[in-house]
């Protein structure tokens, strides 16, 4: 965005002017300024002498440029992996492994530390935040999880192998769950006089 300065001379100065703010000068005698774009941190461009764009948080963008030509970078609320949040440019954001929420963005715009289901070693299940559930001993289901059964797991026969998990994830994963409470073991996914192979127990229902 390119806001342009006003030229004012006072007193033998040529004041470049930006919202009442001096942002610039040069002698009169010299009957032309020559500046730089300076782009401010709220992606304001501005063409005024180097050494002001500095003294008023602007960075200038080097010898000959010009607002013309010149796209400054906006900054924006970076939601970071602790749960903080800082303004900052959107390649700092990403660098800092953070979620940049967008140009002129604020930060109270965040979420808020977020909590969900934590599968407690009494397979009882609470909401609670990771590093809570992790503290007690539990095992956390992800975030934004509900209580609904997910702590209370069995074995559940995949094609090649037994894992212990609930029943929702056992379906997600195309297995057969063997009901709650269940581990896996050497028959767990078989029963006596049956194909010891998954992919034979299959066969018998093609």
């Amino acid at each position: 965005m390119r806001d342009s300065a006003k030229n004012v001379l006072v007193a033998g100065l040529y004041m470049v002017l930006f919202s009442g703010a001096i942002v610039g000068r040069v002698s009169a005698d010299a009957q032309e300024i020559v500046n730089e774009a300076c782009c401010i941190p709220d992606g304001t461009c501005l063409d005024v002498d180097p050494a002001d764009c500095i003294a008023n948080g602007g960075t200038p963008q080097g010898p000959g440029s010009s607002c013309e030509s010149v796209t400054c970078p906006v900054t924006g609320a970076c939601c970071l992996p602790d749960f903080t949040c800082q303004t900052m440019f959107e390649a700092e954001c990403a660098s800092s492994g953070g979620y940049y929420l967008g140009d002129g963005s604020l930060c109270f715009d965040c979420p808020i530390k977020p909590d969900g289901a934590c599968c407690l070693p009494d397979d009882s299940c609470v909401i609670m935040y990771p590093d809570d559930c992790a503290a007690a001993g539990g095992d956390f289901q992800g975030y934004g999880t509900f209580c609904e059964g997910p702590c209370i797991v069995g074995a559940c026969c995949l094609e090649d192998q037994c894992v212990e998990t609930n029943i929702l994830l056992c379906d997600i994963l195309g297995g057969v769950f063997q009901g709650d409470g269940t581990v896996c073991g050497a028959e767990s996914c078989v029963t006596a006089n049956e194909p010891t192979s998954w992919g034979s127990i299959k066969a018998l229902y093609r």
